[in-house]
């Protein structure tokens, strides 16, 4: 499900504290982890190899090419030395209360954010960006859960995930952010359909999705409960021939 302007984990994605890594730490990077961070590189080719056949994708680099811009924004991938960025409005519990996680107590539970949405990344399972404005952070927009194919059939689809800070509210920065991925999602992955969702009650991400001209498919009744309270669900889903930016 998507949100307020939707989840950091595009959904899941906010796993449990790892031991490891200091509530106080500035960053996650640490030793192994700075190796990590500079192998990746390398290491996120992977996405582009079991994301798609098509081999031009193959020969693109993450640095350069996932870093995408509008003429007022610029969105780049997440990296695990982005916790400072994230963390006033990624513990704020007014962006998560119609999304499917929790406001972060504890910076090490967004070190393990941050980290399960790298290996995301390398593992082709979807990507998670930083939307920037004019050097400040704004919010995140992702592509989750891509699936391309499973046995005989082919699916190609994506489901679109996005939340934005409470300061930049109304200024139409998260209908340009998820235009331009939409754009990536369907001419360079070359993705057949995108889904989107959200939280009954979230008029503001309802707007949002009707904007960039996703279709409506149905209501699923107390889906989910979330602090006590059971939550309807709408569905909404875009085809590549359908999409207009």
């Amino acid at each position: 499900m998507t949100a307020n302007e939707s989840k950091p984990p595009a959904t899941s994605a906010a796993g449990s504290a790892n031991s490891d890594v200091p509530n106080s730490s500035s960053s996650c990077l640490n030793g192994d982890k700075l190796r990590e961070k500079n192998e990746r590189t390398e290491n996120d080719t992977r996405f582009f190899e079991a994301s798609n056949p098509n081999q031009k994708l193959e020969r693109m680099q993450p640095d350069r090419d996932l870093v995408l811009t509008t003429k007022s924004l610029v969105l780049r991938p997440l990296d695990v030395g982005d916790l400072e960025l994230l963390w006033d409005d990624i513990s704020d519990s007014e962006i998560s209360r119609l999304m499917a996680w929790n406001a972060h107590r504890e910076k090490s539970e967004t070190c393990e954010f941050l980290k399960t949405e790298v290996q995301r990344r390398k593992r082709g399972q979807g990507i998670t960006w930083a939307i920037m404005k004019g050097g400040s952070f704004c919010g995140i927009v992702s592509l989750i859960g891509i699936l391309h194919g499973h046995r005989a059939l082919i699916y190609d689809r994506a489901e679109l995930a996005y939340w934005l800070s409470r300061r930049y509210h109304g200024q139409g920065i998260m209908t340009g952010a998820c235009r331009r991925v939409l754009r990536f999602a369907f001419e360079t992955l070359e993705l057949h359909k995108v889904f989107v969702s959200h939280f009954a009650d979230n008029e503001a991400s309802a707007k949002l999705i009707k904007r960039l001209g996703f279709r409506y498919v149905g209501e699923q009744i107390e889906e989910f409960s979330k602090n006590g309270v059971w939550h309807n669900h709408k569905l909404y889903e875009l085809l590549d021939r359908e999409f207009i930016e």
